[in-house]
């Protein structure tokens, strides 16, 4: 599950206090690779359980107009709060 040169990597370092020299000797680890295997696996089914939402702050709001309501959705990165998505539509369908 390695992503070379990956800018994350470098920020989850710095945030987490350790050297990436470290992780990656720690990633190298066979119990390491056994463990990411099986946390990966269980990731990927709950994301799949969840219809692929799990992990996702959204917010519904509803849009009164002359026609009737309209529902606006946004999707939000939890992490950075930033928008990722959104959806207008005349259902919650």
């Amino acid at each position: 599950m390695r992503v070379e040169g990956s800018e994350s990597t470098h920020f989850l370092c710095k945030i987490l206090e350790f050297s990436r020299s470290g992780y990656y000797q720690w990633l190298d680890l066979p119990e390491s690779r056994a463990q990411n295997a099986q946390l990966e696996e269980k990731i990927i089914t709950l994301h799949q359980k969840t219809k692929c939402r799990y992990g996702v702050n959204r917010i519904y709001t509803y849009i009164h107009t002359k026609e009737g309501f309209l529902y606006l959705a946004v999707w939000l990165d939890i992490f950075s709060r930033m928008l990722v998505g959104w959806s207008l539509a005349d259902h919650l369908e």
